[in-house]
């Protein structure tokens, strides 16, 4: 019995030593894949409406670092990291819609999150399992380190910077038979624990926090809708009113766009992400 502890011991150890040489490993990357064109003035961050949404190739000193299903606490932890490799980053436009605020990190299976451990603190962790170990049956730290999602941070050809977000174009036009959709089963969703769940709450105050304490002017945005789902996600303008109305917003989810602009009905495509992406630079250099 003695003999197996010992050998338990040795390999818990053994464990944790490849994961810290792991970590190591990806450091250089993550600042590669964060570090931003001196010509920056406007970082995107946010889920995939982001990601298919805002070309920062078609305006100068656009950075865009969106990712799919990217939660709140990643986007904190990211947003942490530009500071500090983008010392004169100034202005930091975040997705806020229904799709944001209500996503819990089931995402680290999507994303890099154990790249970006360092970033929480004690209050974090234990933020984390309260929620994950208490409150929810989410797998939260089964789901930390999954191999494919730190492969490419290991080794970053594999994927460039996309690896921790960036513009992600899309051809597909959205099935025009989209619009005959039944809504009618679907129940009207507001605004409670569920579609913005308290530790989803606790990380967009901590954007907004550091924001303000770092001389980061904050934007939330949410990019446009197509009609046929637009009445099944709106709780975020019931959130953004009752939390947030001195951040400055751009809610474009109303917007009227041809379906020729989709992907899908929450996504735009590229011919969408153009329009999109100058109207909103303009409008938030403008201050308009």
């Amino acid at each position: 019995m003695k003999k197996f502890l010992l050998n338990t011991l040795k390999f818990g150890l053994l464990c944790a030593a490849c994961f810290v040489i792991l970590i190591l490993l990806m450091l250089p990357a993550r600042k590669e894949m964060l570090t931003l064109p001196t010509d920056t003035t406007i970082a995107f961050l946010g889920n995939s409406t982001i990601e298919l949404g805002i070309d920062d190739s078609l305006v100068p000193g656009l950075a865009n670092r969106g990712r799919s299903r990217e939660a709140p606490d990643m986007v904190y932890a990211k947003l942490k990291l530009l500071k500090e490799f983008n010392p004169a980053l100034d202005t930091v436009v975040v997705s806020f819609d229904d799709m944001f605020l209500e996503n819990t990190t089931f995402a680290p299976a999507m994303s890099p999150k154990c790249i970006v451990l360092d970033q929480y603190d004690l209050d974090d962790w234990l933020l984390y399992l309260r929620y994950y170990c208490i409150d929810t049956d989410e797998q939260f730290l089964s789901s930390l380190f999954h191999i494919y999602s730190v492969f490419p941070l290991v080794y970053p050809p594999y994927n460039g910077h996309k690896s921790f977000g960036g513009y992600q174009p899309k051809e597909v036009v959205m099935d025009p038979g989209v619009e005959t959709h039944e809504k009618k089963s679907v129940p009207e969703r507001k605004l409670d624990d569920t579609t913005f769940p308290y530790l989803c709450r606790h990380y967009v105050d901590r954007i907004v926090d550091f924001c303000a304490d770092n001389g980061i002017t904050l934007v939330f945005f949410s990019t446009p809708k197509h009609h046929s789902v637009r009445r099944d996600i709106n709780v975020f303008k019931d959130a953004y009113s009752k939390f947030y109305p001195h951040i400055r917003m751009f809610d474009y989810s109303d917007m009227e766009l041809p379906d020729s602009c989709y992907a899908d009905p929450v996504h735009l495509n590229t011919a969408g992400a153009g329009i999109v992406t100058r109207l909103v630079t303009e409008a938030i250099r403008s201050g308009s």
